[in-house]
């Protein structure tokens, strides 16, 4: 009897422990649904995350395309403002300032930076594109003759004296001149340069007899394209800031009545030793337009900012050492 009651008692401890698996295996089963529908969950969050990035992605290309889209109309409208000026419009403004700067001496120079105030907003660019004005690019070319190698082009110095727009400071940059400040009074004029982010500095200075403030000796190259006419005063000061041996690019209009006064100027100061004249030749077609012709005129500079003479071993052209360097290496 009382093996029996055992007997039953284990069969209902067996079928209790049997039930309590099930039960087990049955919450294992609903951890396990759950845990799927987390993972089904975090796959729907991944899928949709991953539709917004590609939606973003698709947002941003349309954004560039649009950004792309903008700046060739923005080049196109600038290519259209330039070359839609006809060449009568051109000689007209052209007249109407050259008429004005002639009546002034280069002593008059707050109206001479007026002048030029006013022209920056009335077409100074259109009148003077490349197409029909070619002083800046025979400036430029002048100096890569004196630095042909690419060497020498990024380390030569140089300041545009006039440098109004940046045209000529363009030149320069397009034939792989790195080191190039400009200096210009005129505030308008200089504005259109910075726009463009022509030079590495902005000097908003006139030249005249007045010292600047840049040190002596200090850059290889000044360039003066369409623009010495206004300070013949000047050039003892440009000749001070130009190193020994290094050079001074002049490029002006021959038949301006006012430039027979910078000529004077060159060769006076010539014959006092401060500099010696290389080279003087015409420049055809220095603006088309009226048939303009220009006066190139390249100077080497022989003393140093206090009237100097160093040894001819000093003078020699740094250009020339380091065009030695770049052949050897």
């Amino acid at each position: 009897m009382s093996k029996k009651v055992f007997d039953q008692m284990d069969d209902t401890k067996n079928k209790e422990v049997d039930d309590s698996n099930k039960e087990v295996d049955d919450s294992d089963k609903e951890v396990d649904d759950s845990n799927k529908e987390v993972d089904d969950s975090d796959k729907e969050v991944d899928d949709s995350n991953k539709e917004v990035d590609d939606s973003n992605k698709e947002v941003d290309d349309s954004n560039k395309e649009v950004d792309d889209s903008n700046k060739d109309v923005d080049d196109s409208n600038r290519e259209v403002e330039t070359e839609g000026m006809d060449n009568k419009t051109r000689t007209d403004i052209l007249a109407e300032m050259t008429s004005k700067l002639s009546s002034l001496k280069y002593t008059d120079r707050n109206d001479i930076v007026q002048t030029y105030n006013k022209w920056a907003e009335t077409g100074y660019e259109q009148v003077f594109s490349s197409d029909v004005f070619n002083a800046p690019k025979r400036t430029a070319e002048v100096l890569e003759e004196l630095y042909p190698f690419e060497i020498d082009k990024k380390g030569a110095k140089i300041l545009d004296v006039g440098a109004g727009t940046g045209l000529c400071g363009i030149e320069l940059r397009k034939l792989g001149f790195k080191n190039i400040d400009g200096l210009e009074p005129s505030k308008n004029m200089i504005a259109e340069a910075m726009e463009k982010d022509v030079y590495d500095r902005y000097i908003i200075e006139m030249i005249s007899d007045v010292k600047l403030g840049i040190q002596d000796n200090f850059y290889d190259v000044v360039t003066a394209c369409s623009c010495a006419r206004h300070f013949p005063d000047g050039f003892p000061e440009i000749a001070r800031i130009v190193r020994p041996g290094g050079h001074i690019v002049i490029l002006s209009n021959l038949d301006d009545q006012e430039d027979k006064e910078m000529e004077t100027m060159i060769q006076k100061l010539e014959d006092q030793g401060l500099w010696k004249v290389v080279r003087m030749e015409i420049v055809e077609e220095f603006f088309s337009v009226t048939n303009q012709r220009g006066i190139l005129i390249l100077l080497e500079v022989l003393t140093d900012g206090n009237g100097n003479y160093p040894e001819k071993e000093i003078l020699t052209n740094r250009t020339k050492v380091l065009r030695k360097y770049s052949v050897c290496t």
